[in-house]
């Protein structure tokens, strides 16, 4: 509708026809500031945000993006007044509710870390975790904590099972968006081999519960250098191969410290040295298997660009979460539609604003926003696609690598990746000095009053 119409059809067009904002417009004179405000108020109202704030973060997207060219300094006419609301629209992919998934498992504590990190929801303050669940995360792996965890996944991918979307609807982009997080996320559960996991998939045009069994676990650093950490190969009868990367880890978990050096490897992109160690063996895995589907959050993004770098012939979709990208000289090819590769990363989040991201028809990179900022560590580790209200904002690939914020940020990491590399060695100290004092310390209370 053009902006003549949206005037004569409103009911407020008597008042508006007297009022001097509207005299400059049909004049051609300069936007003033209230006739931007109802001009803003009519997009809100079109593309469906009440939300000041979201509107803002569609609007400064699109004109980032050069999807529109309109300044407010320039007059405006009904043809650039639909440009900017296309340009919006285009934006602005969906705006609503989040897939809620409610679980109730027999672990509180599992529970409460689920709904902190795919809802959205705030830890107790106090008696959060439980002494064995903290020292499960922070200082030895607790088989039973994993397995916990494990079935917590399967509850809610099975609850996810249970509320497939309409194909072509908006409401399928947030699903899949949140599907895949589930899935990039599940390496953190460290699951064993032949386990089974049911997934929804989309396959056929259809959405469907598929049956994926872990067959293998693909080491990407060496036994003698800390635990090694792995990436995980399930395969299914019914749906296609999946191979999922661990991203960073928390510090009981296998491979911690090679994580941590895989995130500053002096002179070497995020993830690009443990992808070399294991690449032999991630190779072998892919070649009996076709249109295979990489995923992976944070560091395991990056894996998971460094397997679509260089075995593109083999996969035909890409979902990474939060990722950092890679160094733009390692980006010799662009992506048509033949490969899918889905970028999400979360408003807030610096881990993605770092190195480039591939580009062409087939890169889609999502941005979810909340209708409140977040800090950086929820915004690095939570799916906003599960969160109450969730808007999903569509970037540009190109627009992203030409921000002047990623270049700085990759400069820094390519410059200073040697002095990085002493982080992991700090934290391990520093996790040494906290576990003699909280753990072997005989006036331990803090512990005991949790």
């Amino acid at each position: 509708m053009s902006i003549e119409n949206l005037i004569w059809s409103s009911p407020d067009r008597d008042r508006w026809l007297g009022a001097s904002w509207f005299q400059k417009w049909i004049q051609g004179d300069h936007v003033n500031r209230d006739f931007l405000q109802k001009i803003s108020s009519i997009l809100k109202q079109n593309i469906g945000v009440q939300n000041d704030r979201i509107f803002g973060k569609v609007w400064d997207l699109a004109k980032a993006a050069r999807r529109f060219d309109w300044d407010s300094k320039d007059p405006l006419s009904a043809e650039d007044f639909q440009k900017i609301e296309n340009a919006l629209r285009e934006t602005l992919l969906y705006q609503g509710k989040g897939i809620e998934t409610k679980v109730e498992g027999s672990n509180l504590q599992i529970g409460r870390a689920f709904q902190f990190f795919l809802h959205g929801k705030s830890l107790p303050s106090t008696g959060g975790f439980c002494h064995k669940t903290l020292k499960g995360i922070l200082f030895k792996k607790d088989p039973e904590l994993l397995e916990g965890v494990r079935q917590e996944f399967r509850s809610v991918l099975m609850a996810c099972g249970k509320q497939f979307p309409v194909v072509g609807s908006k409401e399928e982009i947030v699903y899949k968006t949140f599907i895949g997080n589930l899935i990039a996320l599940l390496p953190y559960s460290y699951p064993e081999h032949g386990e089974v996991f049911s997934i929804p998939q989309k396959i056929g045009g259809e959405w469907k519960n598929v049956s994926y069994e872990l067959d293998r676990k693909i080491e990407l650093s060496p036994k003698w250098f800390s635990s090694p950490f792995a990436a995980y190969g399930f395969t299914s009868n019914e749906g296609p191969p999946l191979l999922v990367f661990l991203g960073t880890t928390y510090p009981s978990g296998d491979g911690y410290l090679a994580t941590l050096l895989s995130d500053a490897t002096p002179f070497m992109s995020v993830g690009h040295a443990p992808y070399l160690y294991g690449k032999a063996e991630i190779q072998n895995w892919l070649k009996d298997k076709e249109k295979i589907r990489v995923c992976g959050t944070s560091l395991g993004g990056a894996l998971s660009f460094h397997v679509l770098r260089n075995h593109r012939d083999k996969i035909a979709q890409v979902d990474v979460y939060n990722p950092a990208g890679l160094y733009p000289w390692l980006w010799k090819e662009t992506y048509d539609n033949a490969v899918e590769v889905n970028i999400i990363y979360n408003e807030g989040d610096l881990v993605s604003t770092l190195g480039a991201y591939p580009e062409g028809e087939g890169v889609h990179v999502l941005r979810p926003v909340l209708s409140e900022r977040q800090n950086f560590l929820k915004a690095h580790a939570q799916a906003y696609s599960g969160n109450a209200e969730v808007s999903l904002l569509e970037s540009d690939p190109a627009y992203e690598n030409s921000r002047v914020s990623r270049k700085c940020l990759t400069a820094f990491h390519f410059l200073v990746g040697f002095l990085l590399a002493f982080v992991p060695v700090i934290s391990v100290y520093l996790l040494y000095v906290l576990f003699n004092v909280l753990v072997r310390h005989p006036t331990n209370y803090l512990l005991k009053k949790i």
